[in-house]
């Protein structure tokens, strides 16, 4: 067995929904108390069968950042934390690219999508040293992503409307 996401390096990780995963390190500042930060990632999905998880960043199972796919509800989630902190779009559509952006400026997070704000709310800040995967939910035990994932970039700051436009309109 073997890692597809990484021997496609430089290309579109292609994840098989079965074990696929990156482990990104020292990421510990994305989404912590007072840290502003913008996370962001082109993403086509092969099958949307069951829940599947496209980024998260945890420490304990109440202190989380999670990009995934709710399949009941047939909607991509932004989940900040708890259950109050959570901003819904709306994904029925496979073999198709998408642009996710998500910004938090430590007491608040904005989901986007093809460069447009979706919603935002409010959040709990979040612990340090936490562990940061794209592609599945905690460290590997499940759900995992089934689909294609380019140009994922972090930055070390809440990006504006107007830069995340951009980041869209000039890949």
């Amino acid at each position: 067995s073997y890692n597809r996401a990484e021997l496609y390096s430089g290309k579109a990780l292609d994840f098989d929904g079965v074990n696929d995963y990156v482990d990104v390190p020292y990421l510990d500042s994305l989404a912590n108390t007072g840290v502003s930060s913008t996370f962001s990632f082109y993403f086509n999905v092969d099958t949307i069968t069951g829940s599947i998880v496209f980024a998260e960043q945890r420490k304990a199972a109440s202190k989380r950042y999670v990009v995934w796919y709710d399949h009941a509800n047939t909607r991509l989630q932004l989940y900040l934390n708890s259950v109050s902190s959570v901003i819904n779009f709306p994904l029925t559509e496979t073999n198709q690219w998408f642009y996710f952006t998500g910004v938090v400026d430590g007491s608040t997070a904005k989901m986007y999508i093809n460069g447009e704000l979706i919603g935002s709310t409010s959040y709990a800040p979040f612990e340090s040293n936490v562990d940061f995967y794209l592609g599945t939910y905690d460290g590997a035990s499940g759900y995992f992503y089934n689909g294609k994932m380019s140009n994922a970039k972090i930055f070390n700051t809440a990006l504006t409307a107007t830069q995340v436009a951009d980041l869209y309109n000039n890949p």
